[in-house]
């Protein structure tokens, strides 16, 4: 009976052993569960900050392609801008240099003119001092008719001013002579200095007719 008993107590001593192994084992193996989820869980984390490494990369990879393209857009356009400006410059310094010309052929025309109807205004004069009836003829003429008669006056001591070159000036280069004589009196009756020469001989309309000889 006794040898009964220490076996028996040797069994349960390692029925007590194998459930303490059993329980180690169990604990181990939770462990190693708890381990592997943990590892499992970091491995998730981090592959989830990886792709949003990534997704944050290429989203700053497609901005800088569009701030390239942008900026090139840009620079194209201030190009563009420039040289539109220095193409607008120039047209304005044309326009600003054209205007300065017609300004100073409209200047050179008038003067041209004015030099001109005081150069006719002398001969016409001059044929008026020469000739004192022929002066009270053309008051009379000029007191008869108001507005339109210096026209006429006017033709009709060209045509004696011509007359009296024609008797000066022989030779083939006359006829060119008086055509261009022509053209340049009917330039001068355009001319917004007609009536401001002809102040005096206005006026004169107003003056009673002179006494007949």
């Amino acid at each position: 009976a006794s040898e009964y008993e220490s076996l028996f107590a040797e069994l349960m001593a390692a029925r007590d052993s194998l459930e303490q192994a059993k329980r180690r084992l169990w604990d181990a193996k939770a462990a190693k569960e708890r381990y592997e989820l943990a590892v499992t869980r970091a491995i998730a984390l981090r592959q989830a900050e990886v792709d949003a490494a990534k997704a944050r990369y290429e989203l700053e990879l497609r901005t800088l392609d569009n701030l390239k393209a942008t900026y090139d857009v840009l620079l194209k356009e201030i190009e563009l801008a420039k040289l539109q400006a220095i193409a607008e410059a120039a047209r304005q310094r044309e326009e600003v240099i054209k205007a300065k010309e017609e300004d100073r052929l409209s200047i050179a025309e008038e003067q041209r003119r004015i030099a001109i109807w005081r150069w006719l205004l002398f001969l016409l004069y001059s044929s008026f001092s020469a000739d004192t009836t022929y002066n009270k003829e053309h008051h009379l003429f000029l007191y008869q008719y108001k507005y339109w008669d210096i026209y006429l006056a006017l033709i009709c001591n060209f045509y004696k001013v011509l007359l009296s070159y024609q008797q000066v000036c022989r030779g083939p280069n006359i006829c060119l002579y008086q055509i261009f004589l022509y053209k340049e009196i009917l330039l001068a009756f355009h001319s917004p200095y007609f009536f401001d020469a002809f102040q005096t001989n206005i006026a004169a309309r107003n003056m009673p007719p002179p006494k007949a000889m």
